[in-house]
């Protein structure tokens, strides 16, 4: 589930990941829970949830980006699926064929890479290299702290799903 303004979230709320099997691929079949990842963040918008105008979804403005699930990937032989937890930090790891069993690794957040605002680094983007099969997570520095432009930068680190870990410095 991703988080935004102006648009409501499914019946699992936001940490859900739902999952449609058809075996026709012309009809497509119905939204079921594949999994719910933990520590998503809890939704702040009151009152009538299915008019999300500026009355009723302003509380969900500074929360955009920080709360709910980023990225979402299949690993090259399409036994994991990747997400970003954005209110935890952590990308997950979710095995298909049992998807009740995530795994978590926190993702690098080196605070000098960002003016020395830890706070203010937000993963998000997932990309997977198919004949490798390294993940590569997207951060931003939000400048959020600041306000400064140059405080402003992306960075893409590789994870290594072999023994789980982020390589120790930004690839990009």
């Amino acid at each position: 589930a991703f988080f935004k303004r102006h648009a409501g979230l499914g019946p699992n709320g936001l940490g859900a990941i739902y999952k449609i099997t058809s075996a026709n691929t012309m009809t497509p079949g119905t939204p079921a829970l594949l999994t719910t990842v933990p520590n998503a963040g809890t939704d702040p918008r009151t009152g009538n949830l299915t008019t999300y105008d500026f009355f009723h979804d302003s509380a969900a403005f500074p929360l955009v980006g920080k709360i709910g699930l980023g990225g979402l990937k299949i690993s090259a032989d399409g036994q994991t699926l990747y997400t970003v937890n954005l209110n935890d930090r952590k990308l997950y790891r979710i095995p298909i064929a049992t998807p009740g069993s995530p795994t978590s690794v926190a993702v690098p957040q080196d605070g000098t890479l960002c003016n020395n605002h830890p706070d203010d680094i937000r993963p998000f983007g997932l990309g997977v290299d198919n004949n490798t099969g390294t993940v590569y997570l997207g951060e931003v520095c939000t400048a959020q702290t600041s306000g400064l432009l140059t405080d402003m930068r992306a960075l893409v680190y590789s994870f290594n799903p072999g023994p789980g870990t982020f390589g120790a410095s930004p690839v990009l």
